[in-house]
């Protein structure tokens, strides 16, 4: 139990492995958001995002997710590096 804790803690304070967990939520989300969908067009009718409406109706899906996953990625991998030595 004690060696499960402590890998648990080093994934938690690691700035390079933290952002794959939101990289890896938002490839899951937006595979389960089409999968689920009947048709492209339920996709249009509900899905909030206005890139994501504008992304489908451009028929640029893939590249707007890589984009996406990038932006996150590369984001959250800066600000936990300069969050990882504050006192915080």
């Amino acid at each position: 139990m004690q060696q499960i804790s402590q890998n648990l803690q080093s994934i938690y304070h690691s700035y390079r492995i933290l952002p794959l967990l939101l990289c890896a939520g938002v490839i899951i989300d937006y595979s389960l958001t089409f999968y689920f969908a009947d048709s492209v067009e339920m996709v249009m009718r509900y899905e909030f995002s206005p890139t994501l409406k504008y992304a489908v109706s451009h028929n640029i899906v893939i590249p707007y997710l890589l984009s996406t996953v990038i932006f996150y990625y590369t984001a959250a991998y800066t600000v936990l590096k300069f969050l990882a030595d504050s006192e915080i």
